[in-house]
């Protein structure tokens, strides 16, 4: 029973696993667009108390001093996501730079929804899931949350308040 062993030509081996390392990227960015839209709802239905979906609100409840110059302002959150100028400014003004959206500070993005959309997409995917999702759950692990409640922290209070809140978190539950 001598059956001859096949030998796949190396050729052809290189293009299989090209077009499987192909298709697992694409899946793997179906996943992550499909999740920039359902964080995106979540982050919308929890904004309803602030924003109403509404693309030119400004949340007073967030207002935080910034400094431009010598000339103290102070704004909340803005518009459909209530994003803080203070946090992320300087990404929404390269971002609209990069795709080529007029802007002049955060009064031009509150009153463009089609950028606050955009923006927001980037973001989530760019920023909130590909960099800080890794860092967060290898410094805390998940931290007894899901996905959505870990990302909207780094969205709402930034990176180094979660962090901070996640430590005390960990550290108070471990000295109770």
């Amino acid at each position: 029973n001598n059956k001859e062993k096949r030998v796949e030509n190396p050729q052809v081996a290189a293009n299989k696993k090209a077009e499987t390392e192909r298709l697992l990227k694409e899946a793997q960015e179906r996943e992550k667009d499909l999740f920039v839209e359902k964080f995106m709802k979540y982050i919308d239905k929890a904004e309803n108390t602030g924003s109403d979906g509404k693309y030119t609100k400004e949340n007073p409840y967030t207002r935080v001093a910034l400094g431009k110059g010598d000339i103290p302002i102070e704004r909340g959150a803005v518009g459909k996501y209530q994003i803080s100028e203070k946090d992320w400014e300087p990404e929404i003004a390269k971002f609209a730079k990069e795709k080529g959206y007029k802007y002049t500070g955060m009064d031009s993005f509150k009153n463009n929804p089609i950028l606050q959309e955009e923006y927001m997409k980037h973001h989530v995917r760019n920023i909130l899931l590909d960099k800080y999702y890794p860092q967060i759950t290898n410094d805390f692990g998940d931290a007894g949350m899901t996905k959505e409640q870990l990302l909207a922290g780094v969205h709402y209070a930034g990176y180094g308040n979660m962090s901070d809140v996640l430590y005390n978190k960990a550290f108070n539950s471990k000295i109770h």
